[in-house]
Formats: C-alpha cells, structure tokens, sequence
C-alpha cells in the first residue's frame, strides 16, 4: 500500500466513522483482530465489535465531536501501535 493510500485510508477513519458515525467503514479498514490498549473506562477493547462500541461509546457522549487531521506522517510506517511507540520514547517501561 502506498502513503497516500495509507494516507487516505486515515482520513477515512477519522471523516467517516468518528466524524460521521458510519461504523460499516471500520468492517472495510479495519483488521478483524483490532484490540484497543487504551485505557479507558471499558478496558482492552478487541475486535471489530469493539472499535464499533469505542466509538458509538464515544459519540454518544460527546454528540458535537468532530476532529480534524491537520497533517499525517506515514512514510515508513505499516500499522501504529501506541504502546510500542510510547514504549520506544521511554514513556511507558517495558511490558515483561
């Protein structure tokens, strides 16, 4: 896949399911075997279904949300895993 498609497949992501609500986009970009490890009020969330609850969770309590992507860096990267990146900077210590 190339950057701008990488690029595209993000805008996606945030205009259409966080920004517009329409959770079928996450059936088509999204891996089946997603898990959230943020920590949030839910826990690890996995898979389609959860990402759909993520975000219907998240709509529902902040109905006016809209985010904007005002510039993407994706040269070079595949995927994005949060924990490995904060776990990288030294802001999070390794898991054992």
């Amino acid at each position: 896949m190339s950057t701008e498609q990488n690029k595209a497949m993000d805008r996606r992501v945030y205009e259409e399911v966080w920004n517009g609500g329409n959770l079928a986009v996450i059936d088509e970009l999204v891996a089946a075997n997603y898990v959230d490890h943020d920590q949030e009020p839910t826990g690890a969330l996995e898979g389609l279904e959860g990402l759909k609850q993520s975000v219907t969770m998240y709509r529902t309590a902040f109905p006016d949300v809209h985010f904007t992507v005002e510039d993407q860096i994706v040269e070079g990267w595949t995927n994005f895993d949060a924990l490995g990146l904060l776990q990288q900077l030294g802001a999070v210590p390794p898991l054992s």
